[in-house]
């Protein structure tokens, strides 16, 4: 899980990555940027979702950042199947303080 991080003033990054001990039938792996104002979590643009039912697979999201300095994080989910039906545990990235000016 990748700790949110800017390359432009404008956008901030963060990605998801799951490792299967083996290829999945079917998949669904989501990343999603949140920024924390007024005291909750909040959802920063649009998740990406990957339906790839690789061993190993990697989701990137970037969103606008909102200008001025708020926390940023990285949520994601993963469903998997592989004769049975299973999910991981929605997971978080550790925060970062990231910064836009108008």
């Amino acid at each position: 899980m990748g700790t949110p991080w800017s390359t432009s003033g404008k956008n901030a990054k963060g990605f998801v990555q799951v490792k299967c001990s083996d290829n999945l039938d079917k998949a669904n792996t989501s990343a999603q940027i949140q920024l924390y104002r007024s005291g909750k979590w909040r959802n920063q643009g649009k998740k990406v979702i990957s339906y790839s039912t690789a061993k190993t697979i990697h989701v990137n999201d970037s969103a606008a950042k909102r200008i001025g300095g708020y926390h940023y994080r990285t949520k994601g989910t993963h469903f998997g199947q592989h004769g049975n039906i299973f999910a991981l545990p929605t997971y978080y990235s550790p925060t970062r303080y990231l910064v836009r000016n108008g």
